[in-house]
């Protein structure tokens, strides 16, 4: 595409390898370092991995979430949505069943946890990473979760468990 001059002037990517040796050839073109680039009609990616991202960007923006998350789950598994294999004859028993059910029929429109909880009719429950709070009017004990996000490793200044 950069050859053909149809990048002149936009944002595009390359695979990191050769990324140094496009920027010095294509001095038009705005090289980033990205595994997908969108500028205007133009979308490049950062090599064969890159490629599934650049996919699903395609598919997501012609057909929507539900359709990327489906592949997702083909591309991922054997058994897609293992935990929505429910049947007439065996509706969802669990809480946890029943919540993917009505979040995967609304993945276009998520919907917010409380909004989930009435649903399904059960109470949202507290932040597990918040203190117990003792009855005894004494100091909260910590919680074992919170205690694991201090001790827990970080990439990027980011914990690996959530986004802190």
């Amino acid at each position: 595409m950069a050859a053909a001059e149809l990048l002149e002037g936009r944002r595009a990517t390359i695979h990191w390898d050769v990324l140094e040796s496009f920027a010095e050839k294509f001095l038009n073109v705005d090289s980033v370092r990205q595994r997908v680039v969108k500028d205007g009609n133009r979308i490049t990616c950062a090599g064969a991995m890159a490629s599934f991202d650049l996919t699903r960007h395609i598919i997501q923006s012609h057909l929507g979430n539900s359709m990327v998350l489906d592949i997702d789950a083909l591309m991922l598994r054997d058994d897609p949505f293992p935990a929505l294999q429910i049947t007439q004859s065996q509706p969802p028993s669990t809480p946890l069943q029943q919540a993917l059910v009505v979040m995967q029929n609304n993945t276009e429109r998520p919907l917010t946890l409380s909004q989930i909880s009435q649903k399904i009719a059960c109470a949202p429950q507290k932040n597990p990473r918040a203190p117990i709070q003792s009855s005894s009017g004494r100091k909260p004990r910590p919680n074992p979760s919170a205690y694991a996000l201090k001790r827990c490793p970080t990439i990027g200044g980011k914990h690996l468990f959530n986004d802190r």
